[in-house]
């Protein structure tokens, strides 16, 4: 049987259907869901139709204590009278831990009518499982998981084209989308979800990110286009350039400081500060060659480019150049300031400190001093790399793996909790989007949730038939605005708005 316990979601199923189950001691022969408790308590089941090919149900344990149980069914044919049992021993619960447990079909290789799950009784636990579990429940976060459903504020579908991005900024929402000849730009109300304005290019926009004075930014491969408040083009360039003067790689990511437009680049890496207002470029720096004899600790702007209020954090380049770097502007030209090599690719900040999740290790260096704060090593990780960047709520550093979500103090390195039964927040965990103190992630397209720092969990259910794969996710205060595309562009796009103050 599948070892898979998973306190949190079977537990909320337990609660979701408690209107429909009556206790009850010994064998249940009603067809409809129901809930059988051991003659002295240890464990509650959870029942409804046996499916012969599994002979599955859900076990709780109640026993106060960790505990393992062996879980009977009964194989039951219409030409005999006495019924085929098998058994499993379910792995070592925790107290109020489910278990989802599946005893396999009749070893007999016959085909039971139907099947019944019997019973259950404890088992002795091995002693080295009941410590793990003792171990894991202590490492457990304190938060509590909770769920709401919320409608969206609206919902727009039959998008034209393949939305790729979105980005927010005063109340309006932007999304750029892939058409089959070049892209758009639909810029949309985000109280009510009408169309501001739109335009067609022949080029297909990747990035979109507002300039802070209601206008827009675009990058397109190696161009990078501004639009003023209305949609009006009002200047583009190549802001990426080789020292020869030719076009130096694609535009990886975008940042803007007051009047000045900051441009990241992977491959080969570079940099570029482009005037907001003329598009004119200011300057421009190359990363390190490989046998470079001065070399400055620069490998490119493909993986961050963020601005602080110590300077610009910058990473990138390649496995071998790859550095995190925090550039000075205020003499007008970039100066480094510090550099750390090796960094990996999952880095993330706060702007106080920048974490970094790659491999067996997750470490945080100062952002105003560039000195490692601390550093945190398990060979585990190794085989279960980060989900993501890793998440910084309320001075606490949150690391999702495949099956693990662990918790730092963003100060000390401390773990603060470990939980193994939450799903992989795959889609945004590391993302900007905040709500009084929690961060936003995604389970699924209906699926959403908000983790806070103590590991506490608000599952958010999505109501309303919404299709597709969502592309982006963008937030304007308390209004999250997200994006969904087709399978194919013939499908369109769907965008909708989430108010996470009725979240409650």
């Amino acid at each position: 049987m599948p070892r898979t316990p998973s306190r949190r979601f079977r537990s909320a199923a337990l609660l979701v259907t408690i209107g429909l189950l009556a206790a009850c001691s010994g064998d249940d022969d009603s067809d409809g869901p129901d809930s059988a408790n051991g003659g002295d308590g240890d464990y509650e089941m959870l029942l409804g139709s046996c499916d012969p090919l599994r002979g599955s149900g859900t076990i709780t344990n109640r026993a106060g204590e960790p505990a393992a149980f062996r879980v009977t069914v009964a194989y039951e044919y219409t030409s005999e009278d006495l019924p085929n049992l098998r058994r499993d021993i379910t792995p070592v619960l925790a107290d109020g831990e489910s278990f989802d447990f599946s005893v396999g079909p009749d070893p007999t290789g016959g085909s039971p009518s139907g099947c019944e799950i019997v019973d259950a009784e404890r088992v002795a636990a091995d002693e080295a499982a009941v410590a793990e579990v003792t171990e894991r429940e202590a490492a457990a976060p304190d938060g509590e998981a909770t769920s709401v459903s919320i409608e969206p504020l609206w919902t727009v579908a039959g998008i034209g084209g393949t939305v790729q991005a979105v980005t927010a900024d005063d109340s309006i929402g932007y999304m750029t989308s892939s058409l089959d000849r070049g892209g758009a730009i639909y810029t949309i109300d985000l109280t009510t979800g009408n169309l501001i304005w739109e335009i067609e290019s022949d080029l297909r926009f990747e990035q979109i990110v507002p300039d802070g004075r209601g206008g827009l930014l675009a990058a397109s491969g190696t161009l990078l286009v501004a639009f003023d408040a209305d949609g009006n083009e009002t200047w583009q360039v190549a802001a990426l350039r080789r020292t020869e003067g030719a076009p130096a790689g694609a535009i990886d990511h975008i940042a803007v400081d007051g009047d000045l437009v900051i441009v990241g680049g992977q491959a080969p890496g570079a940099i570029a500060g482009i005037d907001l207002a003329t598009g004119e470029q200011r300057w421009h720096l190359a990363a390190d060659e490989a046998l470079s004899e001065a070399p400055i600790g620069f490998g490119g702007g493909g993986d961050m480019v963020t601005v602080t209020e110590h300077g610009v954090l910058v990473a990138g380049g390649t496995p071998s150049l790859r550095h995190l770097a925090l550039f000075d502007l205020a003499g007008g030209a970039p100066e480094v300031r510090w550099s750390v090599p090796d960094v990996g690719t999952n880095a993330t900040t706060d702007g106080t400190a920048v974490v970094d999740a790659a491999g067996g290790t997750v470490t945080a260096w100062d952002v105003a001093t560039g000195g490692e704060r601390w550093s945190a090593t398990n060979a585990d990780w190794e085989t279960a790399p980060a989900a993501g960047e890793p998440a910084i709520v309320d001075d606490v550093v949150i690391v999702q793996r495949a099956n693990s979500t662990v918790a730092f103090d963003l100060a000390t390195g401390e773990q603060l909790w470990e939980a193994v039964d939450m799903p992989t927040y795959w889609g945004f965990l590391g993302s900007h989007v905040r709500y009084e103190g929690q961060v936003f992630g995604q389970v699924s397209l209906n699926q959403l949730v908000l983790l806070g720092s103590d590991g506490a969990v608000i599952d958010i259910a999505v109501e309303g038939d919404i299709r597709g794969t969502l592309s982006g996710v963008a937030q304007d205060g308390a209004l999250v605005l997200l994006a969904a595309r087709g399978s194919t562009q013939a499908q369109g796009s769907t965008a909708w708005v989430l108010d996470l103050d009725t979240v409650g």
